[in-house]
């Protein structure tokens, strides 16, 4: 029986959690469920790099990786303050920026991704920070585990920036290897985080006016 590269299994993984958000009534719209749903493309690319080497992928990848924290920002300011979408389109910038840099300059993509992980890592660590009474979307009974899924995935962005660094430096392609497998884990780990908070949510209510 042929293995399964692991990138794909964490795909796979988060495929089925998204489904089980969706089977148990969880919120499956917004920025949360998006960002549960996209943390499985970047598995996906990294696996495509990895075992096949195509050349599309070199480009896709760090598109995807600079889509990820500024929406899982989102998702949880949506728990902090729902409806604030007027203050939501500056956060499109660095993806925007990322996917200029791969048909312009893609020098500067690498240091660009290692400030923008830990700065929104550091932003949802301030915002963890202030506890479960910050998260006024979600329910009473599960703002604490939606806080501490934040803390863990602004924790893991600054680990992400680290591993980036860590390719960086590291030269060896089967080093570099490792690490990218290792950031598949990773991948695995935020989606789950963000699948927590994104179920801890208060459905909105029906409007019965009519």
């Amino acid at each position: 029986m042929p293995a399964i590269p692991l990138p794909f299994v964490t795909a796979l993984l988060l495929i089925v959690l998204l489904a089980r958000m969706a089977g148990e009534g969880g919120v499956t719209r917004g920025p949360l469920a998006l960002f549960v749903a996209l943390c499985a493309a970047p598995a996906v690319v990294l696996g495509l790099r990895w075992n096949y080497d195509l050349p599309a992928v070199h480009m896709v990848q760090p598109v995807l990786a600079a889509v990820l924290p500024p929406l899982a920002w989102l998702g949880f300011d949506d728990l902090r303050r729902p409806g604030a979408g007027a203050l939501r389109w500056p956060h499109a910038l660095p993806a925007v920026a990322v996917a200029l840099m791969v048909f312009v300059w893609s020098d500067p993509i690498d240091a660009a991704l290692i400030v923008l992980f830990p700065g929104y890592g550091a932003a949802l660590l301030w915002i963890a920070r202030q506890g479960p009474d910050a998260l006024g979307a979600a329910r009473f009974g599960d703002a604490a585990a939606a806080s501490r899924a934040m803390a863990a995935v602004g924790i893991l962005f600054i680990f992400g920036a680290l591993v980036e660094v860590a390719i960086a430096l590291a030269g060896d392609a089967d080093a570099a290897r490792i690490v990218g497998f290792a950031n598949a884990v990773v991948l695995g780990i935020i989606g789950y985080a963000a699948a927590v908070a994104g179920r801890s949510r208060v459905a909105a209510e029906p409007d019965c006016a009519a």
